[in-house]
């Protein structure tokens, strides 16, 4: 069985937040572009601290989405929009508050949107555990009522059972790709709640 084919049986449509544990390589970027269960009426959203917004662009087929929007953090420069991306800046890493600012803005007037964060382990070189905790609570639950799936990158090599396990529980499902192992778990469907 394929990571594609895996993910699409153990993630039900209902999940709309997701925390992908794996390190940077090729097979967690194809994840990726799973886990945007993207299609041409699909708007993107990425944040990024180390990527180019072309990259984005060169792991998804031609007309696999809609709009492409990149909010570059940091000194990752976008260095103006190219052709099918929106791009917008935060200068200061650790301003989470200008940060969700940028994706308030960018999910203005979107209706169906995919939103991925590349990546935590990087957030949390500049920001501390507890200011990323309330920054990823208050996102995640800004998204999830307006519908919109997300996930976020994490390296777990990086963090500590406690870090990992802390972040885990602010997401409906997490994948994780260790020893060249995939694994998904899902948290129980909520009473009154259509969310995993």
């Amino acid at each position: 069985m394929t990571d594609h084919e895996q993910l699409e049986r153990a993630i039900p449509a209902s999940v709309r937040t997701v925390l992908l544990a794996g390190p940077p390589t090729d097979r967690v970027r194809s994840l990726c572009t799973t886990l945007h269960r993207a299609d041409a009426e699909t708007d993107l959203l990425v944040v990024t601290y180390t990527r180019e917004p072309s990259e984005y662009l060169a792991d998804l087929d031609d007309g696999a989405v809609g709009d492409v929007v990149v909010i570059s953090v940091g000194d990752t420069a976008p260095g103006g929009d190219e052709e099918g991306v929106t791009t917008r800046q935060v200068d200061a890493p650790a301003d989470l508050t200008q940060l969700g600012i940028e994706i308030g803005d960018a999910l203005e007037g979107r209706e169906q949107v995919s939103v991925c964060f590349d990546s935590l382990t990087t957030t949390l070189q500049y920001a501390d555990y507890t200011d990323v905790y309330e920054f990823l609570h208050a996102v995640t639950g800004r998204l999830r009522a307006a519908d919109t799936r997300t996930h976020a990158h994490i390296n777990p090599i990086a963090h500590d059972d406690q870090v990992l396990a802390g972040l885990s529980t602010l997401f409906d499902a997490r994948v994780e790709l260790l020893g060249g192992e995939l694994s998904v778990e899902t948290r129980p469907l909520r009473a009154g709640s259509r969310n995993v």
